[in-house]
């Protein structure tokens, strides 16, 4: 996917690649195959390091009921198919967010899409908790654990913190 120009971009919720972002928990559940398998396989890698796909289909459908987190995916797809995810759980009684895997394509990275995925779920769950998020957590890889290295991948969690709290 030569071509596409992104890299280090200024601070913005938009991306200057068009796409579109659906929430797996609410519509096209027909996509996690491909996005398990496209996406969270490839940039999971580490045996025992991503939840089952069967777990993650249960938990998608799951209505909420106060005794376990509300699981949503996010998607990023343009025309080609799935580029990106973001799957986070709500915690009703602690009003907080959990981070679990956020993955984006190497052509899209630098692109916004993370920073798309921070806006839509701050939207969702704007509409959804009762007030402001308490927290939005984020887990983390063990450092020196081969898949990102650690600098980056706390440079890039610092840039999507700076990026919820409006820049600052």
């Amino acid at each position: 996917m030569a071509g596409i120009g992104c890299g280090p971009t200024p601070r913005s919720e938009s991306s200057p690649v068009p796409l579109e972002i659906v929430d797996l928990r609410n519509e096209e559940q027909a996509l996690l195959d491909q996005v398990y398998a496209e996406l969270l396989q490839v940039h999971f890698p580490i045996a025992d390091e991503l939840d089952d796909l069967e777990d993650m289909r249960v938990n998608l459908a799951r209505e909420p009921d106060g005794r376990f987190p509300e699981l949503h995916m996010l998607v990023a797809r343009n025309e080609k198919g799935p580029i990106a995810c973001c799957y986070y759980e709500y915690y009703p009684p602690g009003n907080f967010v959990l981070v679990s895997y956020i993955c984006v394509q190497e052509a899209f990275r630098g692109c916004g899409v993370a920073r798309r995925f921070l806006a839509r779920l701050e939207e969702q769950m704007g509409e959804r908790a009762a007030g402001p998020l308490a927290a939005i957590f984020a887990e983390t890889h063990e450092a020196g654990d081969g898949v990102m290295d650690a600098a980056q991948r706390q440079m890039a969690l610092r840039s999507l913190s700076a990026a919820s709290e409006g820049g600052k």
